[in-house]
């Protein structure tokens, strides 16, 4: 049923169970039109500068392209297996950053004094 035939119908005949139906109801013409709306709000804000100016035009199709090329659409899992599942494909990159800045030093004397001297340099920054 459609959302004016439910609200016909509570009109009609009000019942305890219509009005979840009818909110449910509601809430879904809410979402598809959000979804529909922001899918023309992507078309819009591309054909603008595609068809603008030939200035936003080139750089619009530049962008384009440049942006088709960076996106990651999959990774290696740790059990060498592809994923394209966005939560699977966060924690590998979590989990390759912690590795990448939270390793022991190889030279921990060297570290050690480094870290020194920069705590030292950053007191006299903010003397």
């Amino acid at each position: 049923m459609d959302l004016h035939q439910l609200e016909t119908i509570h009109k009609r005949n009000p019942q305890p169970s219509t009005p979840t139906t009818l909110t449910a109801a509601r809430d879904l013409l809410r979402r598809l039109t959000l979804h529909d709306t922001s899918k023309a709000l992507m078309w819009l804000n591309q054909k603008y500068y595609e068809k603008g100016n030939k200035a936003d035009s080139m750089l619009s199709r530049h962008l384009k392209h440049c942006i088709e090329s960076k996106r990651i659409s999959q990774v290696r899992t740790p059990k060498e297996t592809l994923s394209n599942f966005p939560e699977q494909m966060g924690e590998v990159f979590q989990r390759y950053f912690e590795n990448l800045y939270n390793h022991i030093p190889l030279n921990p004397t060297k570290a050690t004094e480094n870290q020194v001297l920069t705590v030292n340099f950053l007191k006299d920054l903010s003397h």
